[in-house]
């Protein structure tokens, strides 16, 4: 249930935003939570094509080629969807943990450490092996498409390209979290292991802005720059 809404301006970390200090092609508080209504649902618990496994359930999701793309961790495949919800196809993948599009392939990441790129048919294009325990790395698609891996354990960001070779290493100065997401304008987005969100440049620069967690997780860094998190404990989508 979506039954507190919390508004971040990026410009601003250490204030509360207000409609002055917001983008002026930013809706207002109203208008922006109205906009999103229940759609509809699609799955159920089991093995069968179109259901998603016991064990942790359908864990990753991702949108292309007009498909919705699942990470069904339980039952350890990749299943597609039309973008009506209706099952079109599944192919065994692994322990699937996150999901990503990008141009014309999906990329899979595998704990306890891997990358696999998919074509959208499932064939298997490239794999890459990554030294990270399971549960301890996220993932997610810059805005320059490189492939940004956060390796808490180790505090870094690993790049890739979109070929899974390895570009750096970056190091973080108060390490990361798995909720690695970009933003459009050439940044990532992650939790600290200060109960802290911070932005680094593309590049792997820190760039100071902070913003207090509260043990919650960012989903999503809208366009018109919105911070959507999730406050699982309180079971609270906060934007």
């Amino acid at each position: 249930n979506i039954d507190h809404l919390e508004f971040l301006c990026l410009d601003d970390p250490l204030q509360t935003p207000t409609p002055e200090a917001t983008p002026t092609s930013t809706p207002l508080v109203p208008s922006f939570a109205e906009a999103y209504e229940f759609a509809f649902e699609f799955g159920s618990l089991g093995s069968d094509p179109g259901q998603f496994g016991y064990d942790l359930g359908p864990r990753g999701i991702a949108l292309g080629d007009n498909q919705v793309f699942v990470a069904d961790y339980g039952n350890q495949r990749i299943q597609k969807f039309s973008m009506e919800g209706d099952y079109v196809d599944h192919w065994a993948a692994g322990y699937c943990a996150q999901l990503e599009v990008c141009i014309d392939s999906l990329f899979q990441l595998v704990p306890p450490g891997g990358l696999r790129k998919w074509s959208f048919n499932g064939e298997l294009q490239d794999e890459e092996s990554v030294s990270i325990p399971a549960w301890s790395a996220g993932m997610t698609i810059d805005s320059d498409q490189q492939i940004q891996v956060s390796v808490a354990v180790d505090e870094i960001l690993k790049v890739y390209d979109l070929y899974l070779n390895h570009l750096a290493d970056h190091p973080t100065t108060d390490g990361c979290g798995n909720d690695v997401k970009p933003s459009a304008d050439g940044y990532i987005y992650f939790s600290t292991n200060e109960n802290e969100f911070a932005r680094y440049s593309n590049a792997g620069s820190d760039t100071g802005w902070r913003r207090p967690s509260n043990g919650e997780s960012i989903l999503y860094i809208h366009p018109n720059g919105w911070v959507v998190t999730r406050a699982s404990l309180n079971h609270k989508i906060k934007i």
